[in-house]
């Protein structure tokens, strides 16, 4: 596959997915990841839901519902199968 080609292929599994992340959802990723850099940074250890939820304003489901959403499922193209 020459690489115009691959290029429409990711751009057509990219536009043409069922699951897509709400922009608010990465939001709120970018903003609990921030707050367990620094809650790490400060105490040595890493935030439970419950702190970063309360400190956020949020429900504590939230907290696991954005971080889930971020992780990448995305399989290779260039992969060898």
């Amino acid at each position: 596959v020459c690489s115009s080609d691959r290029g429409e292929i990711k751009r057509y599994l990219r536009d043409n997915t069922a699951v897509r992340i709400s922009r608010s959802t990465k939001d709120l990723a970018y903003k609990i990841i921030k707050f367990k850099e620094q809650y790490l940074s400060d105490y040595g250890v890493e935030a439970p839901a419950n702190v970063i939820a309360e400190a956020l304003d949020i429900p504590e489901y939230l907290v696991g519902y954005a971080m889930d959403a971020m992780t990448d499922p995305a399989v290779s193209l260039a992969a060898e199968t």
